[in-house]
């Protein structure tokens, strides 16, 4: 990713400059240049904490940090078979706070998805002084699935954004020819997150078969292969345990699992459960690399492009087949996500073609409109830049028609800090019209209310406590009231995700969502509408929430605050109350008086 060295690259041409500017001046350039890429990206998604799956996660860290915490909750009895050493190591090998390490991480995720994004746009774009800048770029604006509803990129830490940036990694070393690379990245990759080491085994496979066939592969790629297979050795082996400890049942209970999918991730699963929107950017993207793979004179690079497209498109056939066979575990292999690594694969390798074209014309003298043209549509269609930004893009194409000696005899210096700066007018676009008023370097996911209520409940009930909560909620809000207050939950909507890593689990899943009247029907795993269960818990009488806590040990309950309520109150904030139920067995203060805030 050298910027401005002393010969600098003009469309693939050596250009000389004279002039006595120091020679450390092009380097500062190009830490500033990266600076403002990170900066922006960041900016378009700041670090978040307590937000989304960190529900889900953060009691694993918890609860191996101490196992005394949880010992009433049977969502948390399953977190000893979530299959990421991601989570284990934040648990086991820091010791500094969990916020504190998880926005390390984060920052690592960020820079490293956009440092890997470069090195795979100049291995796919060799002699380009702007394509490696060109991709990064396009990858910090943030990428999305089509379909699946993936995680490419996202706002909070967690261990799949970061093995998708090891995977990208993985590609970039293919393409750079450097196996042992590519062996360590995808290793690490899969230890990370199985299913997208899955994903990436067909990519790598189909490639592989290509490259063979064109006798492109020595025996420093075989090896390098055997040393990918002993580092996932471990996560395979622990995976296998888990599947094989007897938790799938019959068809009756396979049926059940599966309905029950629906409600973790419908469109994870269930291709067609998509926008046709997202199938159409999908097969345009795929049209788009096919094209510009037939016109690459690269046979290697062609190879990749051509084993990525046949990979996505691959895994969308799967997910179509596994949706008319039998229900089975092979569900779990998320197919539609399959196509989340052609996504970013295809981005890349489309804007590295595209810059590299745009250099070459630029060399020639043609101005270089078309492919910038092109750049601008695929941003578009990837929907990394606002639709009034894409119109102003065109408009600026339109002007730049008059201007365009001008475009010719700009270096390379000065077009990425050109890019780097329209990065950053995305994202303060993006700060200013979408998240006014919202934290622009950290922010915290849960409501201060919630939080507000959870620290009551941690300091001021015993241990083994069991809270109940609304189980569903806009925001899974309710369910981060678990590790933001280390104490159970009798149950939440989003526990039901533990049926990814313990079937066994759903049966406890529907019989406690049941006891709330919010099981459909058990036997197909059905659960009402999120409208319909919000509106069930509402018209749940205090008696009857008393009979299920009497039933389930269940102490303290968090209400929204407008709801009337005759159970004692012993917190109060603008948002919620905590009641105690008359059966409660585990501490907690007087109630207090009702004006009380």
């Amino acid at each position: 990713m050298a910027l401005g060295t002393p010969v600098e690259r003009e469309g693939g041409n050596a250009v000389s400059h004279s002039g006595t500017a120091p020679r450390v001046a092009p380097a500062l350039v190009a830490v500033a240049c990266a600076l403002v890429i990170l900066a922006s990206a960041w900016l378009l998604r700041p670090y978040t904490y307590m937000t989304v799956n960190h529900a889900l996660q953060v009691p694993l860290v918890q609860s191996e940090r101490d196992p005394a915490l949880y010992p009433t909750d049977p969502f948390v009895d399953t977190l000893d078979q979530y299959s990421s050493w991601y989570w284990l190591a934040v648990a086991r090998f820091t010791l500094l706070p969990l916020k504190t390490t998880l926005g390390i991480l984060y920052f690592l995720t960020v820079s490293g998805g956009l440092l890997a994004a470069a090195l795979l746009g100049r291995a796919l774009a060799p002699g380009s002084a702007i394509a490696p800048w060109a991709s990064a770029i396009a990858f910090g604006l943030g990428v999305r699935p089509f379909v699946g509803d993936g995680t490419i990129t996202t706002f909070y830490p967690e261990h799949t954004s970061i093995a998708v940036v090891f995977f990208i990694l993985t590609f970039a070393a293919i393409a750079a020819r450097r196996p042992w690379l590519a062996a360590v990245s995808y290793g690490i990759g899969f230890s990370l997150n199985q299913m997208y080491g899955i994903h990436a085994a067909l990519y790598v496979a189909i490639f592989a078969v290509i490259a063979l066939a064109m006798r492109r592969l020595d025996r420093r790629w075989l090896a390098a292969g055997l040393l990918s297979a002993v580092m996932i050795a471990p996560t395979v082996i622990l995976s296998a345990r888990a599947a094989s400890a007897g938790e799938y049942g019959g068809p009756e209970f396979m049926a059940a699992w599966a309905g029950a999918l629906h409600h973790v991730g419908e469109r994870h699963f269930y291709l067609l459960s998509n926008e046709r929107g997202g199938f159409i950017a999908m097969g345009a993207v795929l049209l788009a690399v096919i094209a510009v793979a037939r016109a690459d004179r690269d046979s290697w690079r062609r190879a990749l492009a051509v084993s990525a497209a046949a990979a996505g498109a691959g895994w969308l056939a799967i997910a179509v087949l596994l949706t008319a066979i039998p229900p089975s575990t092979a569900l779990l292999a998320h197919a539609v996500r399959g196509a989340d690594l052609f996504v970013a694969i295809g981005l890349i390798y489309l804007v590295a073609r595209l810059v590299a074209w745009y250099e070459r014309d630029r060399a020639e003298g043609d101005g270089g409109l078309l492919p910038l043209a092109g750049l601008v549509g695929l941003l578009s269609i990837y929907h990394l830049i606002p639709p009034t930004l894409s119109a102003l893009g065109l408009l600026g194409l339109g002007v730049s028609v008059s201007v365009r000696a001008r475009l010719r005899n700009a270096g390379a210096r000065q077009i990425v800090c050109a890019m780097a700066a329209i990065m950053l007018v995305v994202a303060v676009w993006e700060v200013a019209l979408h998240q006014p008023g919202r934290g622009i370097l950290f922010r915290m996911g849960a409501s201060e209310e919630i939080r507000q209520a959870a620290a009551w409940a941690d300091a001021n009930t015993d241990i083994d406590a069991t809270f109940m909560v609304s189980p569903v909620s806009a925001t899974d809000e309710h369910a981060m009231f678990r590790p933001l207050s280390t104490r159970g939950l009798f149950v939440s909507y989003k526990d039901l995700a533990a049926i990814l890593w313990k079937a066994a689990y759903l049966p406890t899943y529907l019989e406690r969502m049941g006891a709330l009247g919010m099981v459909a029907d058990a036997g197909a795993g059905r659960l009402f509408p999120a409208e319909e269960m919000r509106a069930r818990w509402e018209a749940l009488t205090d008696e009857e929430l008393s009979a299920v806590a009497r039933r389930y040990g269940v102490d303290f309950v968090v209400f929204e605050a407008g709801r009337e309520t005759k159970l004692p109150i012993v917190f109060r904030n603008r948002s919620y109350k905590i009641a105690r139920f008359p059966t409660a067995q585990r501490g907690g203060p007087p109630p207090v008086p009702p004006d009380a805030h």
